[in-house]
């Protein structure tokens, strides 16, 4: 697994946009899976992401790594 910044900072204000996918269109090209998770607030108190990038044909253990992360954020 890999774990790289979804983002380059906080979510965007607002509905009119998803934000920036810069981060992970390279693993969208490599067809690789990836997931975001919160990583808390930001400096405006909008949503941080990080992302983690698992190996091609193992989406159930980038998952099973998803949930093992999140469960160590939430503490």
């Amino acid at each position: 697994m890999l774990l790289t910044p979804s983002a380059a900072g906080e979510a965007p204000e607002g509905l009119g946009s998803t934000g920036d996918p810069s981060f992970n269109a390279i693993w969208t090209l490599a067809w690789t899976p990836s997931v975001t998770l919160p990583a808390g607030p930001g400096p405006r108190g909008l949503p941080l992401g990080i992302q983690l990038v698992g190996p091609r044909f193992r989406d159930e253990a980038l998952l099973d790594a998803a949930a093992w992360v999140e469960a160590r954020l939430a503490t």
